[in-house]
């Protein structure tokens, strides 16, 4: 059995415009962007060990702050754990998706 998913809220401040375009690129290839510095992903561990490393190498570490917050396992929490005031956004479905 492979290792389960846990969903994550990724969010970042980055003031250099060129900086930010390749990291908010390279996060789109492992997660859902729902608002404009905010992402959420739900990914195994070596896939999020994978996200963290390069985001690592994509950032300024004394100019740019990036906030990983751990919501746990994403079959458990489903989009509870996300709540909207005002117009709310796509998130990626918890549990199993067959395609």
């Amino acid at each position: 059995m492979s290792e389960l998913k846990h969903r994550y809220l990724i969010a970042y401040d980055i003031p250099d415009d060129a900086r930010r375009a390749r990291f908010a690129a390279y996060l789109q290839s492992f997660a859902v962007r729902i608002q404009y510095s905010v992402f959420v992903a739900d990914l195994r561990p070596g896939r999020f060990v994978r996200l963290r490393s390069g985001m690592e190498r994509l950032i300024d570490a004394a100019a740019d702050s990036v906030l990983l917050c751990h919501l746990g396992p994403a079959a458990a929490r489903g989009n509870d754990a996300l709540q909207w005031i005002g117009r709310d956004r796509p998130t990626p479905p918890s549990g199993s998706l067959i395609v």
